[in-house]
Formats: C-alpha cells, structure tokens, sequence
C-alpha cells in the first residue's frame, strides 16, 4: 500500500471544501532554452494547458535562450486534482509547424491554498525518443491556487459568457 504525504492529503482535502479556484501565475523567464532554428537561436512562447485544453498562450520572445517574459495572468480551475502543463515552444513563421521546446507540469495537489510559491521547473521532452539534448533549460515561475466561492464562480462564468455575447 503507498502511503500518502500527510501534508499534500491535507492540501486535497481542503481543495474538496470549495468549489472552484483561481490559479494567480506569474511566469518570470525561461534559461538556457536549447536552439530549435538555423540561426543558432529560438523565438520561444509557452502554451499553458489542462489537459488538451488551451487556457493561456504567452508572447513569443525573439531570438533569445533565455526569455523574459515577465506576464502576469489567472486561469480557471474546476478541478484541484488537475496538473496543469506549459509546453515550451519555437514559433516558425510561414506554413511550417512550431517546433517543440519542452514542457513542464504544475501538480497543484502540492500547492498550499493562498501560498505565493516560486518554482524553477526543468522542462522535459515532449518527445523523448526524438530528442538528442540531455538537458532543455528551464521555467521560472510563481503560483498561487486561490479558493473562490460558488458565487464567486457564478459572477465569473456570467462575465466571461458576457464577453463572449459581445464580440
């Protein structure tokens, strides 16, 4: 039987008594990105998703290993038990396809509730078998998973359906 981090059991089940959340993400910078263009450089943007589910997409910094990108921004969360993911990637211009830089994963059963944490995460690959780098760099950022009330998730949904009705 595998036994439970009482600290990170606690964290879930205080996640169970509400009903949604705001995940506050500060992502700083990215350092030592490897090099996906001819030019011996990237234009990286990171992708952050639950799931298959896009929820923010980051500016790309041109040319540039070591990006900052200093953005600030909240994403939805239904689910305390989700991971979210932020995949790291090279924007190509023209038809062909961004190429992959990495990614990372934000387990947010090992955040505390209303706890600014920093986290300096190295990416992995997305493809293992593919890759020739041992080493990809990594993400600096902070988070901060929020408890919101049913009222407060309803006020929410209400303003983002209200945005969606006017555009």
């Amino acid at each position: 039987m595998r036994r439970v981090n009482s600290d990170a059991y606690l964290t879930q089940r205080k996640c169970l008594d509400h009903p949604f959340y705001h995940l506050e993400v500060h992502l700083k910078r990215g350092a030592q990105l490897v090099v996906r263009d001819s030019s011996g450089s990237s234009d990286p943007y990171v992708i952050f998703k639950v799931g298959k589910k896009q929820l923010y997409k980051s500016k790309t910094v041109s040319k540039n290993l070591n990006p900052l990108w200093d953005e600030r921004f909240t994403l939805p969360i239904e689910d305390p038990s989700a991971t979210i993911t932020a995949h790291v990637l090279d924007y190509d211009r023209g038809l062909r396809r961004d190429d992959p830089m990495g990614f990372v994963t934000i387990d947010l059963n090992l955040l505390d509730l209303n706890k600014l944490t920093e986290l300096k995460l190295n990416l992995k690959p997305e493809n293992p078998e593919k890759v020739k780098e041992d080493y990809m760099g990594y993400l600096v950022l902070q988070v901060k998973l929020i408890p919101k009330s049913l009222e407060e998730k309803e006020e929410i949904m209400a303003c983002q359906t209200n945005k969606v009705n006017t555009l």
